[in-house]
């Protein structure tokens, strides 16, 4: 990769990312459709508005990815330009344009293509279990509301959702509790539950024969391989993460990528 005078900088901006696949999958981008960039991570401790100010003030820093935890904060600095994250409160994709930064959410996108193609689950009139409310379980949230009328949240803290009719919240007492969710048509884990090896406890007798289950974690973690035992259908964040990366590089480049290219980045880039 031949970094020039004139290269455009595209990072990842967060904390604790070092683990983080998206510099892999957006460097193979750039050089696949030749983008005279470089895609970097960007360890921020705190403060992401002196972030913006940096943004702002370089020429050829073109675009970024933000993550956990400044979605919610970064929103505020930022023009929203589509309508879903409006309703999130949240974005993870910014670019320069004029006099302003733009921004979308990505991450909706992503859920929503690996709801439909990795588990092909149609979410309508379903009812649906979220584990979390962080602002991961907030955006699956909103992507569903227009879809479902059953969506029942656990965790431990009554945040960041707006609860309704639609919506409702059963607390999350303590590691040891077990979960039986005997109506569930889809379980999702929005939580970092599983990263360092967590069990989350579920009744799996409880469960529907056609239950689904979606960790958006996007390693192989011991709720994955329970569900996988247990006989259901089970996907990982993994493609929703490669497809929400595809979408933002679409978005700073203004290029149509194909979907298929998806399959190749998992196997030549991620080696999975």
């Amino acid at each position: 990769m031949l970094v020039e005078g004139n290269t455009l900088i595209f990072a990842l901006v967060g904390n604790n990312i070092s683990h983080s696949f998206s510099p892999l999958i957006h460097n193979y981008l750039i050089k696949t459709f030749d983008v005279n960039a470089i895609y970097i991570p960007i360890e921020l401790k705190s403060n992401i508005s002196n972030f913006f100010r940096f943004f702002s003030e370089v020429n050829n820093f073109s675009g970024a990815n933000i993550t956990i935890p400044f979605k919610e904060e970064a929103y505020n600095f930022t023009k929203v330009i589509d309508n879903t994250s409006k309703k999130i409160g949240a974005i993870n994709t910014i670019k320069k344009a004029s006099d302003n930064i733009l921004s979308i959410n990505t991450d909706y996108l992503g859920f929503l293509y690996s709801l439909y193609n990795d588990l092909n689950f149609n979410p309508e009139n379903k009812k649906i279990v979220v584990l979390g409310s962080g602002g991961t379980a907030k955006t699956v949230v909103n992507s569903l509301l227009d879809k479902v009328n059953n969506i029942t949240v656990i965790s431990r803290n009554k945040r960041n959702i707006n609860f309704n009719e639609k919506i409702k919240w059963l607390k999350f007492e303590n590691d040891k509790t077990t979960l039986s969710f005997p109506e569930a048509d889809l379980i999702i884990n929005a939580t970092p539950l599983g990263v360092k090896g967590e069990k989350i406890n579920i009744n799996w007798d409880s469960l529907k024969k056609d239950c689904s289950v979606f960790d958006l974690l996007y390693i192989k973690t011991e709720l994955i391989n329970s569900a996988k035992k247990a006989g259901l259908n089970v996907t990982n964040g993994l493609n929703m993460l490669i497809y929400q990366a595809i979408k933002s590089f679409e978005f700073w480049t203004n290029l149509k990528i194909e979907d298929n290219i998806l399959i190749t980045i998992k196997k030549e880039v991620l080696n999975e």
